[in-house]
C-alpha cells in the first residue's frame, strides 16, 4: 500500500487471506483481513473495508491467544471508516472499544485519543475534544515527548501552558 501499487497489494492480501483460511491460522487471518481492509479503504470501498475490519475484530477477539494490539488497530481503522462515512457514533463506539483493549498507557492509546478527539470535533463536542487532546498532551509530556509548538498554535499554547511543555520550533 505504501508504494502506491494497490493492485499488487490487493493481490498479495487476497492470497495471504486465502492461505490463512486454508491453514486455519486465525491470527494470520486477522492480520490479512486488517490489511485487505486498509487496501479497500485506499480504493474508496468503505463499506467493504468496514465489513473486513469487523470480521477481523470478531475473529481477533475469539482467538485462544488474542493479540490485543492487532484487535485495537483493527478497531481504529474501523473507526476511521465510519468517520469517513460521517457516522461518528459508530466511530466513537469502535474507538472506545479499542481504548478498553489497550488500557491506560502506550503509543496506540495516544493515537486512539487523538482520533476520538477528531470524532468529538466532528460532532461539535469541543469540550470533549479539548479534554481528550489535553490528556494526549499530558501523556506526551510525561513520556518526554512534548508536542511541537509552532505556527498558529504557538500563540494559543503560550497562553495556556508554560513553554517547557512544548518542543521549540
Amino acid at each position: 500500500i505504501n508504494k502506491g501499487d494497490l493492485a499488487s497489494a490487493e493481490e498479495e492480501a487476497v492470497k495471504a487471506l486465502d492461505l490463512a483460511r486454508k491453514s486455519q491460522n486465525r491470527q494470520q487471518e486477522v492480520t490479512s483481513l486488517h490489511n485487505l481492509g486498509k487496501i479497500r479503504m485506499s480504493q474508496g470501498e468503505i463499506d467493504e473495508a468496514i465489513h473486513l475490519f469487523e470480521e477481523a475484530v470478531e475473529h481477533g477477539e475469539k482467538l485462544e491467544h488474542p493479540n490485543p494490539r492487532e484487535t485495537a488497530l483493527c478497531l481504529n481503522k474501523l473507526a476511521a471508516a465510519h468517520y469517513a462515512q460521517r457516522k461518528p457514533a459508530k466511530a466513537k463506539t469502535a474507538l472506545h472499544h479499542a481504548l478498553k483493549i489497550v488500557g491506560p498507557e502506550g503509543d496506540l492509546r495516544l493515537e486512539l485519543l487523538q482520533n476520538l478527539a477528531a470524532v468529538s470535533q466532528q460532532q461539535g463536542d469541543m469540550r470533549t475534544a479539548e479534554a481528550l487532546l489535553e490528556e494526549v498532551r499530558v501523556m506526551r509530556v510525561e513520556a518526554g515527548d512534548p508536542p511541537p509548538c509552532e505556527g498558529a498554535s504557538l500563540l494559543w499554547a503560550s497562553r495556556v501552558w508554560p513553554a517547557k511543555f512544548y518542543k521549540s520550533p
